[in-house]
């Protein structure tokens, strides 16, 4: 997208801000050194900045809420999930008795707390 934009001279500035939860899309679209990338013609992007109460890096935009406002149950009785509530090898939700977790291996592949909707999979927003 930034590419794209910063190919012609912007009118009015583009700032596009992404989630830090993909290391090959975080070394484009970011430069530690400045806080932010100039992509040239008016175009800039940088990642979301850590939460205080977030030690690991890989974050998206759920990951501003605290864990416990993150699995809150809605009024029809659904609600998210983080991957550390599975065990990493079967899956099985650690208190949650018949929950699993289908999408083990996509979740467990990566060193990130995730977003899990209630058919626990990776909410693509993240």
């Amino acid at each position: 997208m930034c590419k794209q934009f910063c190919k012609n001279k912007q009118d009015i500035p583009i700032i596009a801000i992404f989630d830090r939860d993909e290391p090959n899309i975080m070394k484009n679209i970011h430069d530690d050194s400045q806080g932010f990338k100039d992509w040239e013609n008016g175009v800039y992007s940088f990642a979301l900045p850590i939460p205080k109460h977030r030690e690991n890096k890989e974050i998206c935009i759920e990951h501003y809420y605290r864990d416990s406002e993150i699995q809150t149950i809605d009024n029809d009785k659904r609600r998210l999930f983080l991957s550390d509530e599975f065990h990493p090898k079967s899956g099985k939700h650690l208190w949650f008795y018949r929950t699993y977790c289908v999408k083990i291996i996509k979740i467990f592949g990566l060193n990130s707390v995730r977003s899990l909707d209630r058919n626990h999979t990776r909410i693509d927003l993240c």
